[in-house]
């Protein structure tokens, strides 16, 4: 078990790349399922950047409002995106 932990770790400190890039690697929509201008837009807008700070490693963040139908347009968007951790639903 020890020999097959250090060939693992050997095999990380030669190949980094092969542990996988840094999160985020690309920017990350917060889609807000309501109006802009709204009260769940200016909060999403003022947490945004504390997302930014948090994620850190120069994440980025776009607010992408999808009003429309009490909501039901953005919690589709939110509920057909990829599963690949770039959307972020409010």
């Amino acid at each position: 078990m020890q020999t097959l932990l250090w060939l693992f770790a050997v095999v990380l400190i030669c190949f980094p790349s092969i542990g996988g890039a840094a999160y985020p690697e690309r920017v990350i929509n917060m889609i807000v399922a309501y109006s802009p201008g709204g009260g769940t837009d200016i909060v999403a807008r003022g947490l945004a950047p504390y997302l930014k700070k948090h994620l850190g490693a120069g994440a980025r963040i776009v607010v992408v409002n999808r009003a429309g139908a009490g909501g039901e347009i953005g919690f589709t968007a939110i509920a057909t995106a990829p599963a690949d951790g770039a959307a972020i639903g409010y």
